[in-house]
């Protein structure tokens, strides 16, 4: 909804509607809606598919362990948005607490609920892929690789990996390279 939050009772429409919900914010978070504690439960209390999709570290970790609570044990996915080591995620996330993300994301796998790593790939962590996804597999984290087109300002362009994570053909246009245990697919 853009301009507004969405109030509970849109909510349950859209709950009563569809079987999978995924709360993924392109121009903010999910973790900044006042409710979404109460969204999440509203999912999980009829049985919907979940997906999370965080890479704001506005909230404390408490808000965290509480989301985590009301998902354990349910049909919900935690896709946590870290770029790199946790130390550099900051550099294209801007005010991002990297490492206070990647100990949320740690924190979710231990209480065994699906946690998916996504991890784009940029110049300043393209010789970190193989180390974090191992890091990820021995915490029973899964890892995406996303081989981003998205280079078209010069901000981005500075950030712009080596053209073997870039599809030349690919450039500008709105879509991007996510792998999945080698496979490759659009998004």
């Amino acid at each position: 909804m853009p301009g507004k939050h969405l109030s509970m009772e849109e909510m349950d429409v859209i709950s009563d509607y569809f079987q999978g919900i995924t709360f993924c914010g392109t121009h903010s978070d999910p973790q900044f809606h006042p409710q979404f504690h109460e969204f999440l439960q509203m999912c999980v209390d009829k049985k919907r598919t979940i997906q999370v999709h965080v890479a704001a570290t506005a909230r404390k970790s408490s808000w965290f362990t509480k989301a985590f609570q009301i998902s354990k044990g349910n049909d919900v996915e935690w896709v946590f948005g870290i770029d790199g080591k946790p130390e550099d995620s900051h550099i294209y996330r801007k005010n991002q607490d990297g490492k206070f993300l990647y100990n949320m994301m740690i924190r979710c796998a231990s209480m065994g609920i699906k946690t998916t790593w996504h991890y784009i790939i940029f110049n300043y962590n393209e010789h970190y892929i193989e180390e974090c996804a191992r890091d990820a597999e021995k915490r029973n984290i899964s890892f995406v690789r996303i081989e981003s087109c998205r280079w078209w300002t010069e901000d981005l362009l500075k950030l712009r990996p080596n053209t073997s994570y870039v599809d030349v053909n690919q450039l500008g246009k709105k879509r991007s390279n996510s792998i999945v245990n080698n496979q490759s697919r659009l998004i």
